[in-house]
């Protein structure tokens, strides 16, 4: 059987000349030709914050996905746009009064919030 004292790591460049397979791995290893730069934090902080971002993003459309029609639009509509619907508007078009409109966004709130929460709690106990 093949062990490390019966392999030969004895080998001959282009001239000839002899040398040891290890050792020149070894020297590589060792030189500039290796030579890493350090990691940018501020890039690596960067980086882990938008993938943050990115797995927060789905997990919100996950939560949004799971809403009711009347709760979806509520919270895509006072929460998730540049211009947010006013009470006013959303109760004429749910047919529902301004409070009732306020009450259930803030229940939304809650469930995206809680999500967030049971998922963290999850994870603390997974580590």
């Amino acid at each position: 059987s093949l062990n490390q004292n019966n392999i030969s790591t004895t080998n001959y460049n282009s001239e000839g000349e002899e040398y040891d397979l290890i050792d020149n791995i070894h020297k590589e290893i060792d030189s500039s030709y290796f030579d890493v730069s350090p990691i940018d934090n501020n890039l690596l902080d960067s980086l882990i914050d938008k993938e943050e971002n990115k797995i927060k993003t789905n997990k919100l459309y996950l939560i949004i996905n799971n809403l009711s029609e009347k709760e979806k639009v509520i919270i895509t509509g006072r929460r998730l746009r540049a211009n947010p619907v006013t009470l006013s508007t959303l109760s004429k078009q749910l047919n529902l009064s301004m409070e009732r409109v306020r009450q259930i966004e803030n229940i939304v709130i809650d469930k995206i919030k809680n999500s967030f929460c049971n998922q963290l709690s999850t994870f603390k106990k997974s580590a």
